[in-house]
């Protein structure tokens, strides 16, 4: 009866994540589609679809601590200084260097095709099942980034279009491997995202690390706020 109650309640946690995976996916794609990236503005701020997927996570991450109270939740928000430039921006700008680039992306999406989508965020261990908050939110996380290089890689970007793409991944590049498991797998799918940008922007220049850190602090700052 033990046995069953823990399977039961394993299917209900894992059935949960599927459907928040779902809701956030279609989130994203909603907002990549309502917006015209030929004609967008030079960013601002991050984007407001990137506080409503920290925001979810959030949500999801305190209930899935009373299930599992064993494991205290993390930190959603980034008290560490902003992360350096991936490798991945820094030959974007650089788009003579077509032969060196297109071997570093290709070596990134090696990478990026090895992660594993599969359908249950459970591990294996001793015979049983084993959930932790990490490995339920990573799974989440990968499902929703999944999506939105997905539709990045049907959208046109401008300039500022790009830089606003820039900006959002920068802002989760900062934000989520503090609170998942898989953390390269995390970052190797922001830098395809960034990689279908590219290969989709009519001109495609980045913003400075710089202004990326500084807009990115300030939107910090607002979440601790909101999300406390």
């Amino acid at each position: 009866m033990v046995r069953e109650m823990q399977v039961a309640a394993d299917e209900l946690v894992e059935g949960f994540i599927e459907m928040q995976a779902q809701s956030l996916s279609w989130e994203v794609t909603r907002r990549m589609q309502a917006t015209d990236w030929m004609l967008s503005a030079a960013p601002r701020e991050v984007a407001d679809l990137i506080e409503i997927i920290l925001g979810e996570l959030r949500a999801t991450q305190m209930l899935a601590a009373q299930v599992l109270s064993s494991d205290p939740p993390r930190s959603l928000l980034p008290r560490g200084p902003f992360p350096a430039m991936s490798t991945i921006a820094h030959i974007l700008p650089h788009r003579s260097k077509l032969q060196g680039s297109a071997i570093q992306k290709d070596l990134q999406r090696m990478f990026a095709r090895k992660i594993s989508f599969s359908s249950s965020p459970f591990v294996d261990v001793g015979g049983g099942h084993k959930a932790s908050i990490p490995g339920l939110l990573a799974h989440l996380v990968k499902l929703t980034l999944k999506t939105l290089v997905e539709e990045a890689r049907s959208c046109t970007f401008s300039r500022e279009g790009f830089q606003q793409m820039h900006l959002d991944c920068s802002m989760m590049r900062w934000a989520l491997p503090a609170i998942v498991e898989d953390e390269g797998a995390v970052l190797s799918l922001l830098d395809e995202v960034l990689i279908s940008c590219q290969e989709r922007c009519l001109d495609c220049v980045p913003l400075e690390h710089s202004a990326l850190e500084r807009i990115c602090d300030t939107k910090r700052k607002e979440l601790l706020l909101k999300l406390a």
